[in-house]
């Protein structure tokens, strides 16, 4: 009786095990069938910061930052080094160590005034979505040759007017 319940258990173990890890395994599925794959154009310096400008052949999206974070994103764009490593970079170099690349990044959403962003993670055969700020995601995302991706009713809202101005924007 004993000897069976120490089986029955033993294959209860095995079995949760499996579907452990079978569904770590199982990559997080990302659909860019809502989405416009965009490139960093320029960054434009204002008195409140910095307006990120995102485009493909088709579209523009644009988005107000800090004037460091402008800063950042061009020193990424363009290759530029500082006498010390900035934050995006540390975090880049940090990534690299353990072996996890950069898929891509993802703005999503915009909820009162604030924009939201994921930024996909990979490492083997893992991949993880991470919540990020639009700015820092487009940091990490030109120093790793990531994709960048918007999502497509933020594009046409930003091609309209939009009451979206660096005051109304938190950083």
């Amino acid at each position: 009786m004993k000897r069976r319940k120490e089986i029955k258990l033993k294959k209860i173990i095995i079995i949760f095990v499996l579907l452990l890890i079978i569904f770590l395994l199982i990559p997080e599925q990302t659909s860019f069938e809502n989405y416009e794959e965009m490139h960093v154009k320029e960054v434009k310096y204002t008195d409140g910061g910095a307006l990120v400008i995102l485009s493909n052949n088709y579209h523009e999206f644009s988005f107000y930052t800090t004037k460091e974070q402008g800063e950042s994103i061009e020193f990424g764009l363009y290759n530029k080094s500082t006498k010390r490593p900035l934050t995006h970079d540390i975090f880049v170099s940090s990534l690299r160590k353990f072996g996890i690349s950069v898929s891509n990044l993802k703005i999503t959403k915009l909820i009162e005034g604030t924009y939201y962003a994921e930024l996909t993670l990979k490492q083997f055969i893992f991949s993880k979505k991470i919540d990020i700020r639009p700015s820092d995601g487009v940091a990490i995302a030109i120093r790793t040759n990531a994709k960048i991706y918007v999502n497509k009713d933020l594009v046409s809202e930003t091609n309209q007017e939009t009451s979206v101005t660096p005051q109304t924007l938190l950083y």
